[in-house]
């Protein structure tokens, strides 16, 4: 036999109460940096605009809800849990990717600098 993955109870734990209070704090941050960047003279944070903070804010609601969602139900299973999976995943790497590529062309090969 070789090794499987088994599911963990399906049930709400501090887990989950852990999701929810990081996804409330990444919207209170975006929320943050946003009035930072609007009442700066300059009207950026660190040369972003604030306008540049709504995905964290968006990104931020969407988790909570998420989160809000199985705390209701007491438990996820099923293609829900697949699909909040897939969800993270592809955000997280949205993230990352925007972040390397518009913000860090310095490390690319010169061919590839500005073709972004």
């Amino acid at each position: 036999m070789g090794w499987q993955a088994r599911l963990r109870a399906p049930k709400v734990g501090w887990i989950e109460y852990g999701g929810l209070a990081t996804a409330l704090a990444i919207v209170a941050a975006g929320g943050l940096f946003m009035w930072q960047g609007a009442n700066d003279p300059s009207g950026t944070v660190d040369g972003s605009p604030p306008q540049a903070f709504a995905l964290f804010i968006v990104a931020g609601l969407f988790a909570a809800s998420g989160e809000i969602h199985v705390i209701i139900r007491r438990s996820i299973a099923g293609v829900s849990r697949i699909s909040r999976h897939l969800w993270r995943m592809c955000m997280s790497l949205f993230i990352a990717s925007g972040s390397f590529f518009l913000g860090q062309q310095q490390t690319l090969p010169p061919a590839m600098v500005g073709t972004f």
